[in-house]
């Protein structure tokens, strides 16, 4: 009788493995012609999104950029800021927020050929009668307050990036500004 038992253990062990690798193959099989997936985009698409893109010289009153990602009230782009106080920047964003409603924004400068940052803000959406739930499809107010107070040239950009550093290293919009006030931009 222990000889009959041990058979059909076997058997059905048997059984189960063959099971789990032809589900794995048929798995296997989909995800390679893209039948199905774990839902989640790669990173490489992802990426493709939000493109890269340059500010330019505004038109009409507010800024819209980054493939309609962004509207900059203030500053101006190329604007005289004064250094000795914080920047407040305002405006309105979408589809770049983080969950918690945020985004980065950096400062930076170029001397000699290289890049060198200043200082980081994070930009939180203002919230409203409807709070930050809606951050996706319509543009929600944003402000950030940054100091670039220790800047040792009188000439900025601030770069502004999604929600997730990781895959998207690349910022969807940059804000060049020209500093005064503070030692070394009179």
């Amino acid at each position: 009788m222990k000889k009959n038992y041990q058979k059909g253990s076997v058997a059905v062990w048997i059984t189960i493995i063959m099971i789990v690798l032809i589900a794995g193959g048929i798995y296997f099989y989909s995800v390679q012609n893209h039948k199905i997936g774990p839902g989640l985009p790669s990173s490489q698409e992802v990426a493709n999104q939000i493109p890269a893109v340059q500010s330019t010289t505004p038109t009409s009153e507010s800024l819209v950029s980054g493939n309609e990602l962004i509207k900059i009230y203030s500053p101006k782009s190329n604007s005289r800021v004064n250094a000795s106080q914080p920047i407040v920047i305002s405006g309105q964003a979408r589809k770049v927020y983080e969950l918690g409603g945020e985004f980065t924004i950096d400062a930076y400068y170029t001397k000699d050929n290289a890049t060198f940052g200043i200082n980081t803000a994070v930009a939180r959406c203002v919230v409203s009668a409807k709070g930050c739930n809606d951050l996706t499809d319509n543009f929600v107010d944003f402000t950030a307050t940054l100091d670039v107070s220790q800047s040792p040239v009188c000439s900025v950009i601030l770069k502004f990036y999604p929600y997730n550093r990781i895959t998207k290293t690349q910022p969807f919009f940059t804000l060049p500004l020209q500093l005064y006030g503070n030692s070394n931009c009179k």
